[in-house]
């Protein structure tokens, strides 16, 4: 064979492979609520297309063993079909994404997302798809592995808690020793010393995992109770949440539990004049764990009189009947509280909904769901404190401390 034949050889597409990297690309183009970087239009493109590549090289292989006769590679006709489908989608999703900007006054975007949807994955794909299929299968996997390891070894340790500069924050960071139980003891201790069992409520604020208490619920809560409340956080971890939920996803709720504990031994010693309602109030990780010590005050008798959860992730919460003195709030547009595998196989509430295509679609919102303003994505205000004031009315806190 010609060196001219051997070269035109290896850019002969098998028709598994050519279906593969159009669902691959088609998938990277769901649509979604949050506004995507260049980077992850980018990344997402490249990485889905080179799997569905190889996927087909696979099922390619499969059918040659079962049969002798290899298929014809597919025509320059239907590739170019298939490009314009592919140009088509991007064309589409580029409209889509200027009205996600539009709506959450993002910028708009430039050429450089352009190039990011179109050039990279296809040239990348291109490059993959001459070679042979063994080594397209190596190529493919170890994507998928480098984007695992960039992806798992990204900034997993979080900078210093930001904690609310309010006189009606106490905190107990990290850094002091002891166990979870002894540390709520002492700021309990802080708490009662600070004037906080002549005030109306006290809050157990359950932080996220890098120890960030969000300024919104102290000052929400601060204006509901006019500004007689005491707001209690107990610091339990100083990675990001994404690592903490992986790898000890029990600290939230132990370390609320504790100092729901601690608090509720303190009122229960104190005159019927000095006993406080209490609430708990957690936001993303904070909520798995002040739902976690909510559950446990439910089972030993502690009286609480609400909890607040602010955007918990899909599926993290325990289900509990309506008239539970219980507030979940998650914005519309939230990936956060909407991602989970069931995505696969059904909708989240009344948002739009594809098979596998908004699973994607939903994790490939959550790099963006910080970096839009407070009321849509995962991130959250004032409405936090001010939820105590939205509590089921059915359901009053049980016991002496009943009355405010």
């Amino acid at each position: 064979m010609s060196p001219r034949v051997r070269r035109s050889a290896i850019f002969q597409i098998r028709p598994a492979v050519a279906a593969g990297a159009l669902v691959g690309r088609l998938l990277a183009l769901s649509p979604g609520m949050m506004p995507r970087s260049a980077l992850i239009t980018a990344v997402a493109g490249t990485v889905l297309t080179l799997i569905g590549i190889g996927i087909g090289a696979v099922i390619g292989m499969a059918r040659d063993r079962l049969r002798d006769d290899r298929p014809r590679p597919v025509p320059g006709f239907w590739l170019g079909v298939g490009l314009l489908i592919v140009g088509s989608a991007v064309g589409l999703a580029a409209r889509h994404e200027l009205a996600v900007r539009s709506a959450l006054g993002v910028p708009p975007i430039g050429v450089g997302w352009i190039v990011a949807a179109t050039v990279v994955p296809v040239l990348t794909a291109a490059a993959v798809i001459a070679i042979r299929p063994r080594v397209l299968l190596t190529a493919a996997a170890a994507t998928v592995l480098v984007t695992s390891a960039i992806g798992l070894s990204g900034p997993a340790v979080a900078t210093a808690p930001s904690v609310p500069d309010s006189a009606a924050m106490l905190y107990g960071p990290l850094t002091e020793p002891g166990s979870f139980a002894q540390r709520a003891d002492r700021l309990v201790s802080r708490w009662v010393a600070a004037g906080g069992l002549a005030e109306r409520a006290v809050v157990v604020a359950v932080p996220t995992g890098s120890g960030w208490v969000d300024a919104g619920t102290v000052e929400g809560a601060r204006r509901h109770f006019d500004g007689s409340v005491r707001v209690l956080a107990l610091q339990y971890d100083d990675v990001a949440s994404w690592k903490a939920f992986v790898s000890s996803p029990a600290r939230a709720g132990d370390s609320a539990t504790a100092l729901v504990a601690a608090v509720a031994r303190r009122i229960d010693r104190s005159p019927q004049t000095q006993r406080p309602q209490m609430y708990l109030a957690g936001q993303s990780l904070g909520a798995v764990g002040a739902d976690a010590a909510r559950g446990w005050a439910r089972r030993t008798g502690v009286d609480l009189a609400g909890t607040v959860l602010a955007g918990p992730p899909a599926g993290t919460i325990e289900e509990v009947p309506a008239c539970e003195r219980r507030v979940v709030l998650a914005n519309d547009d939230d990936p956060v509280t909407a991602f989970g595998v069931s995505l696969l196989w059904r909708p989240i509430d009344d948002r739009p909904w594809l098979p596998v295509a908004s699973l994607l679609a939903t994790a490939l919102d959550l790099p963006a769901a910080l970096s839009v303003s407070t009321g849509h994505g995962h991130r959250y205000g004032l409405e936090q404190g001010l939820a105590f004031g939205d509590l089921p009315p059915g359901c009053q806190p049980i016991g002496p401390r009943a009355a405010s």
